[in-house]
């Protein structure tokens, strides 16, 4: 079924609907919700039903394109309130920590902003910008980096390169958004 048709489903409230995106997104969502809740089964399958419920209540996404960007971006911000809710929780490798704390140097905290609310917005939309500005190569990097928190080594080894050179380009990235950040009046030290 096409996300035009999952779309209208939800949009009529059709208990169908969610079965449907399940099967198809299920996956993608649980994906998401391993990387940062770091594989346990039981907490991502909770994360996948959050979501599901979550998407019920919601209104449906702006147009079937958006349908799976919709629900990477409920499993995103569900898994980590997840796991905000146990602050101890810390995993022997943990990228998701670890590309938080990268991402750090180059965006500033929006709650030691002026303005947060509205200074968040401004970083999102900033962000998006810079990612369209962005290579097809490395914005895939930095999705997979920053959004969906997979390991330097798995990154590596889908783009068959070089850890170092994973790092390296991702440090540069993390330097061109800085910059991009500071040329927007978003990052001023």
């Amino acid at each position: 079924m096409d996300d035009k048709a999952l779309t209208e489903l939800l949009t009529k409230r059709s208990e169908e609907a969610i079965g449907k995106i399940k099967e198809k997104y299920g996956a993608y969502c649980r994906y998401i919700a391993g990387q940062i809740l770091g594989g346990c089964a039981e907490d991502i399958e909770e994360v996948e039903n959050d979501v599901l419920l979550k998407l019920w209540r919601a209104d449906p996404p702006p147009g079937p394109d958006a349908l799976r960007s919709y629900l990477g971006m409920l499993t995103r911000q569900t898994a980590v309130d997840k796991r905000r809710s146990d602050p101890k929780r810390r995993l022997p490798e943990d990228a998701f920590l670890d590309s938080l704390d990268e991402l750090a140097e180059a965006i500033p905290d929006p709650e030691n902003m002026e303005n947060a609310v509205v200074d968040r917005l401004a970083l999102r939309e900033a962000l998006n910008r810079f990612l369209t500005e962005l290579s097809e190569k490395e914005r895939r990097l930095f999705l997979l980096r920053y959004w969906y928190a997979c390991p330097i080594r798995d990154i590596a080894a889908e783009l068959k390169a070089s850890e170092g050179s994973v790092k390296m380009r991702l440090r540069r990235l993390r330097d061109r958004l800085w910059v991009f950040l500071n040329e927007e009046d978003l990052w001023n030290e």
